[in-house]
């Protein structure tokens, strides 16, 4: 999805490839914390045998947003730890963008029902402005920290590779949703198979 150019000293597809491997044993503690962070939480909640059913689909959203932002920019978000998922809304909102595929008369009876929920729009712009802000803070932190040497943050090449703030920005911000939305879903669709065949 996105292309970022191979660091200096790399030479075209073996030097991309050593450098690829590098940055992922660099990153592997990363997410093997986050990977620690999301079984103790599982089993946390399953430990609570009284307590409320567990969202697993806002954990798993939770382990892929921590596993994104832990290895590509350098700086967990912590989704783990905030219970539920505070960008949840963020990912949904995006996610049902994907509405415009209805037929014309559908999407607007949609688009116009949800124009009423006042209060998910509040919800909604306060998931936006937290991504926002994280995303401009990885930034800004990359500008600052990675200026006088080699980046090794996915933000921290683009902004080498000569695009600008805000461009890098937005392009945190994508690639926050795109590393959340589907894996999510997935490990979320995983853990509730595993649940109902215990035995496999």
């Amino acid at each position: 999805m996105f292309y970022l150019p191979p660091g200096p000293g790399s030479s075209g597809a073996e030097g991309e490839s050593r450098g690829a491997h590098q940055r992922i044993a660099k990153g592997k503690p990363d997410v093997d914390k986050v990977l620690n962070s999301f079984v103790a939480e599982m089993k946390r909640r399953k430990a609570e045998a009284n307590g409320p059913p567990v969202d697993v689909l806002n954990l798993s959203r939770a382990l892929a947003l921590d596993t994104v932002t832990a290895y590509l920019f350098r700086e967990y978000f912590n989704g783990i730890d905030k219970g539920r998922l505070c960008v949840t809304e963020f990912i949904n909102f995006v996610a049902g963008g994907r509405i415009f595929y209805l037929p014309g008369w559908l999407y607007d009876f949609v688009d116009e029902w949800a124009a009423k929920l006042e209060k998910k729009k509040i919800v909604v712009a306060q998931s936006i402005d937290m991504m926002q802000e994280y995303a401009t803070r990885v930034a800004d932190r990359s500008i600052v920290e990675e200026k006088d040497h080699e980046s090794d943050t996915f933000q921290g090449r683009l902004l080498a590779a000569g695009i600008s703030r805000d461009e890098a920005i937005a392009h945190v911000v994508g690639a926050i949703f795109a590393g959340t939305g589907a894996a999510g879903t997935t490990m979320s669709i995983l853990c509730w198979n595993l649940a109902q065949h215990p035995e496999k």
